[in-house]
């Protein structure tokens, strides 16, 4: 039951999905960049810190 409420309320895209969530647990975005895109992934982390 818990998996199922999670993947609709943060998993609305399919998998696979990457999420950023700040330092406080908010969800920041459903849409984070992908791992093989990594100076697209560091800028969004960056902006976070």
């Amino acid at each position: 039951m818990m998996q199922q409420a999670f993947e609709s309320e943060y998993l609305s895209g399919g998998y696979p999905s990457y999420l950023l969530i700040d330092k406080a647990g908010t969800l920041v975005t459903k849409q984070a960049p992908w791992p093989w895109q990594p100076d697209a992934l560091y800028k969004a982390i960056d902006k976070l810190l």
